[in-house]
């Protein structure tokens, strides 16, 4: 949100905060709108990141995995973050057409729109559960499927998708 829209708030919704400090935890390069969204609304905004985001050290290894995962039917992202390294690795991604693209959330696929890929999201709640739940998503037997997220997240969307008789092309 910019300072300019946030001046279009409600006169309730510019002191809704009014008083509190909000404690921002995200990474640092995804916090930005968040911050911005919560001082617009009166309240102080702290960054306190918990966890710093890193390029993958063997680049030659992701971006092998990516060429690997090009003849993949769905690919999906799992975070803004995921795109920028994706496409840092490699710059042409080798999506093969007809593949279908998801992003987890809205911020993930405004980030791949950027690199000129389209991509669906689910509305409303925008995390792993909301995404699994996409009809898109409901018959994948015999697919492979190339997951680009970061290592050490949670396991839910492979181990799902694997439940439905997927394969996964983790990146």
């Amino acid at each position: 949100m910019s300072d300019a829209h946030s001046a279009v708030l409600p006169p309730r919704s510019r002191t809704a905060l009014a008083g509190c400090t909000i404690v921002v935890t995200r990474p640092a390069a995804t916090a930005r709108m968040l911050l911005r969204r919560v001082r617009a609304r009166g309240a102080d905004a702290l960054a306190l990141p918990g966890l710093s985001l890193r390029a993958p050290r063997d680049t030659a290894q992701v971006r092998a995995a990516l060429i690997a995962a090009g003849a993949a039917g769905v690919w999906i992202f799992t975070s803004p973050s995921a795109v920028h390294f994706a496409f840092q690795a490699l710059p042409r991604l080798p999506i093969a057409q007809p593949a279908r693209v998801c992003a987890v959330g809205a911020g993930t696929q405004r980030a791949l729109l950027r690199h000129g890929v389209r991509a669906f999201a689910p509305r409303g709640r925008q995390d792993s559960e909301r995404l699994l739940g996409l009809p898109e998503l409901a018959d994948v037997r015999g697919q492979r499927i190339a997951l680009i997220g970061a290592s050490g997240g949670r396991d839910l969307i492979a181990s799902t998708l694997r439940g439905r008789g997927a394969g996964i092309e983790p990146v």
